[in-house]
């Protein structure tokens, strides 16, 4: 597996958001669906909202966890036709298995992070969260993955 560690220059929510807009655009654009796993479900609907709104001119059609659950008889069917969903907790009977990427907000390492064959880390210029993600980082690393790391 891939995994690509983002270090991010800025601490602002903001700009972690952003980021992940950008890296969904280019899934998009490479027709590689995607699963955003967030820290809590306040960042989860920053993302709900800003998705709708990244560019002046468009938008990244996506779903969420929420959304989802509301026809528990379809929620599967319905994953499937959205390139984006958004998880704030990410069980095993949930996360469609044919996404590939999965976009890691979390300061933990996803629970069914193997079923995909790509993974972005993005990191804060914030030391507790260098620290986790350095620990995520060895042990990723320690488990064969093939790792990159961008400074930003």
């Amino acid at each position: 597996m891939q995994i690509d560690f983002y270090i991010l220059a800025e601490h602002s929510q903001r700009d972690i958001n952003r980021m992940v807009c950008q890296l969904c655009e280019k899934a998009i654009a490479q027709t590689m669906q995607t699963i955003i796993y967030t820290k809590s479900m306040v960042q989860a609907q920053q993302l709900d909202d800003l998705l709708w709104n990244f560019k002046i001119d468009s938008f990244l059609a996506h779903s969420n966890e929420f959304d989802l659950h509301t026809h528990d008889d379809h929620k599967i069917d319905k994953a499937y036709s959205y390139p984006i969903i958004i998880y704030s907790n990410m069980t095993d009977n949930t996360i469609p298995k044919s996404y590939p990427f999965l976009i890691n907000l979390s300061h933990e390492i996803p629970e069914y992070f193997q079923d995909f064959t790509r993974m972005a880390e993005l990191v804060s210029v914030n030391l507790e969260e260098k620290q986790a993600a350095r620990k995520r980082y060895r042990i990723y690393l320690n488990a064969g993955h093939q790792l990159t790391k961008y400074d930003l």
